[in-house]
């Protein structure tokens, strides 16, 4: 299949140097994502070509067995398209951490606001021990403004629980 610069297409959601972070599906996840814009061929490779994300100026190179076109360059790109593009990469920023609290199984979890996603409902409590692994330095910055005792120690807690998950992976 032929692609030309401004086509839209899909890619895998893993294996791929667009989405690193991503792992190999399991059933309910998107197998596909985008759309991805085609930039430019890479030089001296008839085969790969550099995509950049609908709304994101990274750019990635992706084989061309990977991709899928979905569309050509004169498909209008709404925010709604680049709303859902990075839905679908399932990649979510931390706003800000509104507050804490203390589960029922005496675990301390978060509430998170996510960059763009500024309704209370969408707000969503996330275990501590995984904002930790996911995002140890806003987490470290939140735990320290704080301040509270309870939530220091327990953030101590998921800090060396985590480095010992990682030694274990062998990371």
């Amino acid at each position: 299949m032929r692609f030309n610069v401004g086509d839209l297409v899909l890619v895998p959601a893993y294996g791929n140097a667009a989405n690193k972070s991503a792992f190999r599906p399991f059933k309910p996840m998107v197998g596909w994502q985008g759309p991805y814009e085609v930039t430019r061929a890479i030089a001296g490779s008839p085969a790969e070509f550099m995509v950049r994300l609908v709304g994101e100026t990274r750019e990635h190179p992706v084989h061309w067995r990977k991709m899928r076109r979905l569309a050509g360059p004169d498909l209008p790109v709404t925010k709604e398209v680049e709303l859902s593009a990075k839905h679908d990469i399932q990649r979510f920023l931390v706003k800000r951490f509104v507050e804490w609290s203390i589960n029922t199984d005496q675990e301390v979890d978060v509430l998170v606001e996510w960059q763009g996603h500024d309704d209370d409902e969408e707000r969503t409590w996330e275990a501590l021990e995984q904002l930790v692994e996911d995002v140890p330095v806003l987490i470290t910055k939140y735990v320290q403004a704080d301040g509270y005792q309870q939530l220091v120690a327990a953030h101590r807690r998921a800090v060396r629980d985590v480095k010992k998950k990682k030694k274990k992976r062998g990371r």
